[in-house]
């Protein structure tokens, strides 16, 4: 429901609408924006606290898969997931679908570029730490999330925490649960480990600025061996050149990299890795069998704003 602006111009809080029910405010503010999505600063009147608006335009987007990301956020409590506090569908326009979600400053891509961030800065093993926790949470849920679009732009930083939180879900692709007759360990062991390459692809783009400004989904090895500390190139490694294609996330998360620099004399030693595997492992490819059946929307948000 769209609001009068404030008559105190054009700045970052005019206030440009409201939402359905009156309880959130969104102001001019844009704080991120991505492929079909503007997100702007808002405001909870109920419990006096900032919140991002996010709209993401229908046309663009599929209703259904909209209102299974908003569902997925709002159940989740995890400090790596963005939490949805509140969705609605435009009942005016029918063609922007409003997501209310807990605030963060900007996505890693254009953090990380602002703050000029180098190798050897130690929020480097925190973000990856971060990223890796994020993702140890969706594939132990009894019906493992796939992101299959994990990019610095659909990670989130919470500024004045430097936490990191994963938030883009549109891609994601849901997997039998272990009880299901569809469940398969070991296509899901390998699809579950395709997302790590882009885990190291997002490590590097960290840290070096040609990856950084490629659009390629991609490890250019090239710029891997440019990789100077020895800790960092290892874990790069270990995500795209798999000793083992059953390495879990949970065990990455034990890499040596992301040990901290206060852990006791030896702990931070990088293992060999002569041993590794020098082939490539691509993202997976999902089979319609494997992802999750939708069924119709029957969701009151989205129902009450249409009215």
């Amino acid at each position: 429901m769209a609001g009068s602006s404030s008559s105190r111009g054009d700045n970052d809080y005019t206030v440009m609408e409201t939402d359905p029910t009156g309880r959130y405010t969104r102001y001019c503010k844009l704080i991120d924006e991505g492929d079909n999505k503007e997100v702007y600063l808002g405001y909870d009147n109920n419990n006096g606290r900032e919140v991002a608006w996010c709209r993401k335009f229908l046309k663009h987007n599929d209703l259904r898969t909209l209102v299974r990301e908003a569902k997925l956020l709002k159940k989740f409590n995890h400090q790596n997931i963005i939490k949805c506090y509140h969705y609605w569908v435009d009942a005016e326009t029918t063609v922007e679908f409003n997501m209310i979600t807990e605030l963060y400053s900007g996505n890693l891509n254009d953090y990380i570029q602002k703050h000029q961030v180098k190798e050897n800065s130690p929020e480097i093993k925190k973000w990856c730490q971060q990223i890796l926790t994020g993702l140890d949470f969706l594939h132990s849920q009894n019906e493992p999330i796939i992101l299959n679009n994990l990019k610095r732009e659909n990670i989130f930083v919470v500024g004045n925490s430097g936490m990191i939180k994963l938030g883009d879900l549109i891609g994601t692709t849901i997997l039998a649960p272990k009880s299901s007759p569809k469940y398969d360990a070991i296509i899901t062991r390998v699809i579950e480990r395709s997302e790590l390459y882009y885990v190291g692809l997002c490590a590097l783009q960290m840290v070096n600025k040609d990856a950084a400004d490629s659009t390629a989904r991609t490890m250019d090895m090239r710029l891997w061996k440019k990789v100077q500390d020895k800790g960092l190139k290892s874990f790069i490694e270990m995500c795209v050149f798999p000793a083992d294609v059953g390495t879990t996330v949970t065990q990455l998360l034990k890499h040596p990299f992301l040990v901290p620099r206060n852990a006791p004399s030896g702990s931070t030693s990088v293992p060999p890795v002569g041993s590794w595997s020098t082939i490539q492992l691509q993202p997976a490819t999902i089979t319609s069998a494997a992802a999750e059946s939708e069924g119709a929307i029957d969701d009151s948000n989205t129902r009450n704003a249409a009215r």
